[in-house]
C-alpha cells in the first residue's frame, strides 16, 4: 500500500488591471491597446445601460405625509401590495390609532373625575395648591404649555404630584397662601421663649 502525496495546485491571483494593461502594452501596439481600452469602456457603458433603473420602493406608492415612506414602501413592495391595498391598510391603521386615542382620552377623563370626586370639599383647595406649585416652578410657562399641548396636565398622577408638591411647599413656607392673615402681635417673651406658656 503506497500513499501518494499530492501537492495542492498553485493558486494564482489574477493580475491587477494596471499590470494587465502593462503586459498587454508589451504585446500590443498603442493602437491595439487604445482599441482594447475603448472596447472595455464601451462594454462597461453597455452593461450600465442594460441595468434596469431601480425605482425606490417609497416612490412606487403614494404614501401620506407623516409616515415613514421608506419602511412603508419596503413593506408594501415585499408583500406585493397594490396602491389600493396599501391605501386601505394605511386608512385602517389610522382609524385604529384614532379610535385608540379617543378611548384613551375618555379613560383618562374618567380617572381624573374619580380623583377630583374623591377629594370632596377639598377639591378646589387641592387644585389651587397644584396650580400655585406649577406657577412657582414654571414662571415662563414652558412646562405648562407642554402639559396643555400633550394633555398630560389632566393625568391624575400629574395632578396628584403637583398637589403633593404644593402641600410640601406650603408647609415649608415657600408657597404663600393666597388668603392674607394679619400678623399677630407677639411679646418679647414669646419671641425669646416660644415654648414657654404665657
Amino acid at each position: 500500500m503506497t500513499t501518494e502525496t499530492t501537492t495542492p495546485p498553485e493558486t494564482t491571483t489574477p493580475p491587477e488591471p494596471n499590470e494587465f494593461k502593462r503586459s498587454l502594452g508589451e504585446l500590443a501596439t498603442d493602437e491595439e491597446l487604445a482599441v482594447f481600452t475603448s472596447t472595455v469602456d464601451l462594454a462597461k457603458a453597455f452593461k450600465e445601460a442594460k441595468r434596469p433603473q431601480v425605482v425606490p420602493e417609497s416612490d412606487k406608492y403614494e404614501i401620506p405625509e407623516g409616515v415613514d415612506k421608506t419602511a412603508i414602501g419596503h413593506f408594501a413592495n415585499k408583500n406585493k401590495m397594490s396602491q389600493d391595498q396599501l391605501s386601505q391598510a394605511l386608512a385602517f391603521v389610522k382609524e385604529m390609532q384614532e379610535t385608540g386615542s379617543q378611548k384613551a382620552n375618555e379613560d383618562l377623563l374618567k380617572e381624573t373625575n374619580i380623583l377630583l370626586d374623591s377629594w370632596g370639599p377639598d377639591k378646589e383647595v387641592n387644585l389651587g395648591l397644584a396650580k400655585r406649585a406649577l406657577k412657582q416652578f414654571d414662571p415662563e410657562k414652558k412646562f405648562s404649555a407642554f402639559l396643555d399641548k400633550t394633555g398630560a396636565g389632566n393625568h391624575p398622577l400629574v395632578i396628584e404630584f403637583f398637589v403633593s408638591l404644593g402641600k410640601t411647599l406650603q408647609e415649608d413656607g415657600f408657597l404663600k397662601s393666597e388668603v392674607h392673615t394679619p400678623p399677630q402681635e407677639k411679646s418679647i417673651a414669646s419671641i425669646l421663649y416660644p415654648n414657654h406658656p404665657n
